[in-house]
């Protein structure tokens, strides 16, 4: 109804014009001329025949002519401004809405698949899951060397804090039964290697 770019004639009411509008009022009505409240529907030979006029010559010309309901409902306008046009933008919102309402989702049942806060047994201590990809550590303080692992869950078995793997718990459960080599110089031997789920001897210094 408002164009996107008044021309010095245009009028909302029929007796101001566009000129006669401050520049606050002018910015107002160009920042609410491409919303919803001022836009319509209307058969191409009405629109051609007003194009660029005035409200109350689109009114008498083109809107008590449409077939379009949205449209012809304009008629009933006095005059229009920012405040027709606020309103009308919040009457269409609420039919959307309403029209188009957004169904209800159900609850999913994940069937115990969602991500667990239990911590993975591989990343928990000694006990650590099946060897895959090992690498070697150096703790250089006690000469040990561990070989740290990943868990068959798919979760880094190194040793550290805790880890939350998002497996579920029957996964880690198997991990758990694991166990992971570890390889240091004991005392009392030259050479030590142990494979169980503690550490097997004394460390030498």
């Amino acid at each position: 109804m408002v164009p996107l770019a008044p021309g010095d004639s245009w009028s909302g009411d029929g007796t101001r014009s566009w000129t006669d509008l401050g520049e606050d009022e002018q910015n107002s009505h160009r920042a609410l001329a491409p919303t919803l409240g001022n836009l319509t529907l209307l058969e191409q030979p009405l629109a051609e025949r007003v194009f660029g006029g005035s409200f109350p010559d689109k009114r008498a010309e083109a809107y008590t002519r449409s077939a379009v309901p949205a449209t012809a409902a304009l008629a009933e306008y006095d005059a229009w401004g920012t405040a027709a046009i606020s309103a009308r933008t919040v009457a269409l919102t609420d039919d959307l809405v309403r029209i188009w309402a957004r169904p209800a989702l159900p609850e999913i049942d994940d069937d115990g698949l969602t991500p667990s806060s239990t911590p993975c047994a591989g990343a928990a201590g000694p006990q650590a899951g099946t060897a895959s990809s090992p690498t070697s550590s150096t703790a250089a303080s006690t000469g040990r060397s561990r070989t740290s692992s990943t868990c068959s869950t798919g979760c880094s078995a190194a040793p550290g804090p805790t880890t939350v793997h998002p497996r579920s718990r029957t996964a880690h459960a198997a991990a758990a039964r694991s166990t992971t080599t570890w390889h240091g110089t004991a005392s009392g031997t030259s050479s030590a290697t142990a494979t169980s789920s503690t550490w097997a001897g004394t460390p030498t210094t």
